[in-house]
Order: structure tokens, then sequence, then C-alpha cells
């Protein structure tokens, strides 16, 4: 039996931003799991979790996505990384703007898991 992929799991995503999410991953790279909501909260009701299988093409969408999110500004965003033996890990990918290209960025920041995601996303750098 083969072991279930990385995933990047991204909590706390509206409506409206798991639409913007498949637009830039496609929706054959991420699916979501609805959050449930604690009892006497206000706002937005329907929350809900991207789940993200690891491979370069959903990491470049994911990255345009964190990118389109926060309007290419500085921005700090958890996400969790889930690995195949079920083991979650959570991580900050901080991102401060500068005149380096933001996706170069950020690939570095989700590098910096015990993953070679940089790899992945840009494959001539090893």
């Amino acid at each position: 039996m083969e072991a279930s992929p990385v995933a990047i799991r991204l909590p706390g995503l509206s409506k409206s931003d798991r639409l913007e999410m498949v637009q830039y991953l496609g929706a054959e790279n991420v699916r979501f799991e609805e959050e449930t909501i604690p009892s006497g909260v206000h706002g937005e009701i329907a929350l809900g979790t991207a789940i993200i299988v690891v491979s370069a093409i959903a990491l470049r969408g994911f990255i345009a996505y964190l990118i389109y999110r926060h309007h290419g500004e500085t921005f700090d965003e958890e996400i969790v990384v889930e690995y195949p033996d079920k083991t979650r890990v959570i991580k900050r990918i901080r991102y401060q703007k500068t005149d380096e290209p933001a996706d170069k960025k950020i690939a570095a920041e989700l590098s910096s898991v015990d993953l070679k995601l940089g790899s992945l996303i840009n494959p001539s750098s090893n």
C-alpha cells in the first residue's frame, strides 16, 4: 500500500476564499473540509480548511494564491503540514515585502519545512 502524500492544510477559509483558491490551484489539486463553528460566534459561518496535496503545480498555485490573498504585501500565515504518517507540523509563513520577487521568498519559507518543497518549485536549484 502506497503512503499518502504530504499535504498542506490552510484553515479558516471563507466560501469566497475557497473559490479563489480553486482558481489558483485547480479543483484537482485542493479539497476542502468544513470547520465546526463554536456556538455564539458571529460573522462568516461557513469556514473550511483547504487540503493541498503537495506537488510542483499545487505549490506554484498555492504561492500565487498567498500573494493574491495578501495583495503582495507583508503577511504572516499559519499552515499545517501533514506527513504520510499523519504527523502534523505547524509552520508560519512570513513574507516581508521587498524588491525580491515574492514567489521566490515564499518558496524559500516553504522549503524550510522538513520537505524538499523548494526543489519541487524550482528543480534546477538542486
